[in-house]
């Protein structure tokens, strides 16, 4: 009992010692404002959802529980007086981030061992695609905590037999659909398999036992029941707007974007991962979770778990952009952890040769995000860009915006005139109704203003910018730092943009 409660006590430390030192990283590395519109947004929603009692939606889904904990956050963060919702939804990745780093180690330590779990925890924690969206205000770190504590709690039920562990574990995987619905879909397919074959039985994979059944069932209900709940206020609101963005989500997201089964689209995605670990860190994985596929069907889970998300990321447009991946991370860092403890244990010695060089391929990858990170802890480009703008301009001046335009609405009082963008082509009716509005404002000595930004974004083969450069010359106000998101937080993309205003041509 003795020695039971000494082993008790090391994990609960190793534990501890994960999650401080995740935490402390993440608040030392914290983004200083919002790195993208996402960001914004969501602290401009749940502010709203404080003052109005109504919860407000997020582009696409609505993604309702990242909406109530940044609230929730943003409540906690006035009551120690700080003002800034930005940093309040910033603090809530930094929170969820560490406590999924704790409870991927408990997963692993309780499937595997604790040295697999401490190697897992500290991948996992380093890796530049999650580390860099556990820094500012997203929901990923909050899908998947819950998708972590939703395996570790069926986990627990496997273990003890427990059916309120089945139900608490089935209200967490519905929790991560209200928090990302789409990556719930996803990985349904996989925790269905999980449910229904996780736990050993002495039948064979094609007898379904009733009790199997009833399993599943349950975890249906519950999860999907849960998912529903938090998405009901919306219909329940009426909201014709947040119809009309779930509308355009499908179509812009799914039916526009998505490729297809196998595309070249999938190497980039596999380029992302082994950025992320670094190639033989990848290799690494794949060869961990073979061996762990190797021990019983429970294995093929996370097979499934990355599968999922994999082939439907893998073969989007938005690939360029890793954050998409991040939710199949824990079974591979969970695979390079497996593989160091069995190679340990079997080879002792080998641990002079595994143990420095694994400890390189996660720290490879994270000296190359830190810097990125560490200047987004200090400088917030975004607002500071459209603050230096709007000191440039006379009031009641026009600035063209593309995705830019929260951040002038929110950080400054100018009026904005949004332009045709689509990731694409914008129709051509829509540039020549954009530009008889752009001449109707210069007819009425309105000053118009664009800027690099906002002439270039979604100018797919120079169709918006040779347009508007053909019909107005521009002149040259100055220029000022500004930090582009589209390619994804692991790196930076930071360039010297300029401020024009807008003329009309000689003799129009």
């Amino acid at each position: 009992m003795l020695n039971t409660f000494s082993t008790t006590r090391k994990s609960l430390l190793i534990l501890a010692g994960v999650f401080i030192f995740s935490l402390a990283v993440r608040l030392a590395l914290i983004s200083k404002g919002p790195y993208n519109l996402d960001t914004l947004n969501l602290a401009i929603q749940s502010q709203r959802t404080l003052e109005t009692g109504r919860l407000h939606h997020l582009f696409g889904t609505g993604y309702p529980l990242i909406v109530l904990l940044g609230a929730l956050f943003i409540l906690a963060a006035d009551i120690f007086t700080v003002a800034d919702p930005v940093f309040a939804v910033n603090l809530m990745s930094v929170i969820f981030s560490a406590g999924a780093v704790a409870l991927i180690y408990l997963v692993a330590e309780e499937r595997f061992s604790r040295t697999a779990a401490a190697w897992a925890a500290v991948s996992f924690s380093l890796c530049p695609i999650f580390l860099s969206l556990s820094v500012y205000g997203m929901s990923h770190a909050p899908e998947i905590f819950f998708l972590l504590f939703s395996v570790l709690l069926s986990q627990r039920f496997f273990k003890n037999g427990r059916f309120p562990d089945m139900v608490l574990s089935a209200a967490c995987f519905g929790a991560m659909g209200a928090a990302r619905l789409q990556d719930m879909v996803l990985l349904f397919p996989a925790m269905c398999f999980w449910v229904m074959f996780g736990q050993p039985a002495a039948t064979g994979l094609s007898r379904i036992s009733l009790k199997r059944g009833l399993r599943l069932t349950v975890f249906f209900l519950v999860s999907v029941g849960t998912a529903v709940a938090f998405h009901l206020p919306y219909f329940v609101q009426n909201n014709q707007a947040y119809g009309e963005n779930l509308s355009q989500f499908w179509q812009r997201g799914l039916q526009d974007k998505y490729l297809g089964v196998l595309t070249p689209r999938l190497l980039v995605a596999v380029n992302h991962l082994a950025e992320n670990f670094t190639w033989p860190g990848l290799i690494l994985s794949f060869l961990g979770l073979a061996l762990i596929v190797r021990q019983g069907r429970r294995g093929i889970f996370f097979l499934l778990w990355i599968a999922g998300p994999l082939f439907f990321y893998g073969n989007h447009r938005f690939i360029i952009n890793p954050r998409f991946l991040s939710v199949i991370l824990p079974p591979l860092a969970i695979g390079q952890g497996y593989v160091m403890a069995k190679v340990i244990r079997k080879y002792p010695l080998a641990r002079w040769v595994l143990i420095p060089v694994l400890t390189l391929m996660i720290f490879l990858p994270f000296s190359r995000v830190y810097p990125v990170l560490k200047f987004r802890h200090e400088h917030a480009l975004l607002p500071d860009f459209v603050r230096w703008v709007a000191a440039k301009v006379e009031p009641g001046a026009r600035i063209i915006t593309a995705d830019e335009a929260l951040f002038y609405q929110y950080y400054t009082s100018c009026d904005i005139l949004p332009r045709p963008a689509d990731v694409l082509r914008a129709a051509p009716e829509d540039l020549a109704r954009f530009k008889d509005t752009v001449d109707a404002l210069l007819d009425q000595q309105v000053p118009v203003y664009i800027t690099t930004a906002s002439l270039y974004a979604y100018d797919r083969d120079y169709h918006f910018s040779d347009f508007f450069k053909s019909h107005f010359p521009g002149e040259r106000i100055g220029s000022h730092y500004y930090e582009d998101w589209h390619m994804g937080s692991a790196q930076t993309q930071v360039f010297l943009f300029d401020l024009y205003r807008v003329r009309k041509a000689a003799g129009r």
